[in-house]
């Protein structure tokens, strides 16, 4: 533990893997500050070291590198002779399966300047500073349950892989968090939904919302048994997956082998329908990864007792899985970050470094995702200026937008400060009419340029959600799941026909509740929109079109609006129409 300066404490977070990189920034046991890389460089999931997103962290923070108390990095990989270790213990281990291991892990990783880079990058000026390695699994619990408002609740992660772990069961009370169970890899649920991700012609480890989308078209009966022989559960909650089935460590790019495929059929190719068979195994997939997450859930409840659930972990992005925990499971409350896998752990390493610098105060909890960079009016009127783009100013943004959305026009929403994860909440949206069935088509092919069989998502104000959802009670508090868009919920029977446009094919909306208090002027617009058409429910989805990054600047906001189908764009009080 180290002495606590007369001053605040500033601890940046660093996250870079393969999956995305980013940074945060964390003064006094406050979030104040995090943006991931491929917002800046506009390429996602970018996995460059996450420069750009330390400079706006610091700068945001008005701190140099003399000013930083310590850098937490999570990976404990970053020693390099576990870096090593893992991958020749696990070749023994799964023997022959993992033959080729080995080679196929460690040759990368001699040439990846990862290692060093992040401390050459800090010690400079002569500013020598704390390094905290933290273990990919610790920092994904820190997270989850640092930045939740329970002083005592039970931890789960789940991911594809992270230090030769996809998951672990634990509890924290306090300021400390206590392991319980570690899953080992490779009997991994994400690995398992990664690979069927793939098999139906999508991009693994990116694409998976993708199988979780296509899901509702299918029939999870017709190849259930077969999808669920892959993966067995055990009477304590625990998994394990055949391993015949999948190719994680032979060589080649492919997560299934020769046999996956005689189960299952040829995988689909890219320019082929992905309905049909394709969606049943999609649906199938979807079913058992539901029912092995809520087996682990009540197990860890057995184990635990507690009622408060914190989960995190690129698993907990699933957000149909996430909607049947409070219906399902005995807990009665759940946190979920907003941004629960790899990029969001640049805040798990951060919170937890600072537990340790801060001796005996935990972090506040983190109940909102505006962590990024913003834009004043000033700044948008001269960028407007300097490029020549007509605009009109409104006194009220919010109603104007109102208007625009009920008269069935898609409009480019820009606002306040970027969210963090990678759900749009309010400030980098894309909005339309929800009772207008046609926008679900319109949007999706005209604006995002994307798959016609993806759904969108409601933003409700909180005060109504019950009104148009089968909601929990303790969905109302502030930092609720349904807060980060990442909570699935029936929508009721008789409201289906009055938001066509975001209810999915299964009768299920990934509900956005919004609050005065977090956003408030999102939560105007929304009052607006009530007003005129009595329904204070709007489509969103996020400010970017397919496979590029939400929108982070007014140029980035300027260029996808001429470049899509969005009829108006709003950034901050000013209106530009096509």
């Amino acid at each position: 533990m180290l002495p606590r300066p007369d001053r605040p404490v500033n601890i940046a977070g660093i996250s870079h893997t393969v999956h995305g990189s980013a940074a945060a920034l964390v003064r006094d046991r406050e979030v104040v500050a995090g943006a991931l890389e491929e917002r800046f460089d506009r390429r996602k999931f970018s996995a460059v070291f996450p420069q750009r997103a330390l400079d706006f962290v610091t700068r945001y923070g008005r701190v140099g590198l003399e000013d930083i108390d310590a850098f937490a990095y999570f990976m404990s990989s970053a020693n390099f002779v576990q870096a090593l270790n893992r991958p020749f213990s696990e070749r023994l281990r799964f023997y022959p399966e993992a033959y080729f291991s080995f080679p196929n892990y460690v040759l990368p990783a001699v040439h990846d300047p990862d290692y060093q880079y992040v401390e050459q990058s800090f010690v400079t000026g002569g500013h020598r500073r704390r390094f905290y390695y933290i273990d990919h699994h610790t920092a994904h619990a820190a997270q989850a349950f640092f930045a939740s408002p329970f002083d005592e609740a039970a931890i789960l992660t789940l991911d594809g892989r992270g230090d030769g772990v996809c998951g672990s069961l634990g509890i924290g009370r306090g300021k400390h968090i206590e392991q319980l169970v570690r899953i080992p890899f490779p009997h991994s649920i994400g690995q398992f939904y990664s690979t069927f991700t793939e098999f139906i012609g999508f991009t693994p480890n990116s694409d998976e919302y993708k199988l979780m989308g296509l899901a509702a078209y299918g029939d999870p009966t017709r190849l259930y048994d077969a999808v669920r022989r892959l993966l067995v559960t055990h009477d304590d909650g625990t998994f394990e997956l055949d391993l015949t089935y999948f190719a994680f460590y032979q060589p080649g790019p492919k997560k299934f082998n020769s046999k996956f495929v005689e189960a299952f059929g040829e995988p689909r190719r890219s320019d082929e329908d992905p309905y049909g068979r394709f969606a049943d195994i999609a649906a199938a997939c979807q079913k058992v990864t539901e029912e092995s997450v809520l087996d682990l859930l009540r197990a860890l409840y057995r184990r635990t007792g507690l009622r408060d659930l914190c989960y995190g972990g690129g698993v907990a992005l699933n957000s149909l899985a996430n909607g049947r925990i409070l219906r399902e499971t005995p807990f009665e409350r759940v946190y979920i970050p907003a941004d629960p896998a790899d990029s969001g752990v640049a805040i798990g390493a951060a919170l937890y470094a600072t537990c340790e610098i801060n001796g005996g105060e935990r972090p506040r909890p983190l109940l909102q995702d505006y962590l990024g960079p913003g834009y004043d009016d000033d700044h948008v009127n001269e960028f407007l200026a300097s490029n020549n783009i007509r605009a009109r100013r409104v006194e009220d943004p919010s109603a104007a937008a109102a208007e625009l959305v009920a008269a069935g026009k898609v409009v480019g929403w820009m606002q306040g400060r970027l969210e963090f994860g990678p759900r749009a909440l309010g400030d980098r949206s894309i909005l339309a009419d929800p009772r207008r069935a046609e926008m679900k088509h319109v949007v999706n092919t005209k604006v995002k340029f994307r798959e016609p069989y993806r759904p969108f998502a409601p933003s409700v104000s909180v005060e109504a959600v019950d009104r148009y959802f089968e909601a929990h009670p303790s969905l109302s508090a502030p930092g609720s799941p349904t807060d980060f868009m990442i909570y699935v919920l029936p929508v009721r029977e008789e409201q289906r026909e009055s938001i066509p446009a975001v209810t999915h094919q299964d009768g299920t909306g990934r509900v956005q509740t919004v609050r005065r208090e977090t956003n408030p002027r999102y939560w105007d617009l929304l009052r607006a929109f009530e007003q005129i058409t009595g329904h204070p429910v709007v489509l969103n989805t996020s400010f970017n079109v397919k496979d590029e990054p939400i929108v982070l600047s007014p140029a980035d906001a300027v260029r996808c609006f001429f470049s899509s189908g969005l009829d108006h764009l709003i950034l901050g009080d000013q209106v530009i129409d096509k």
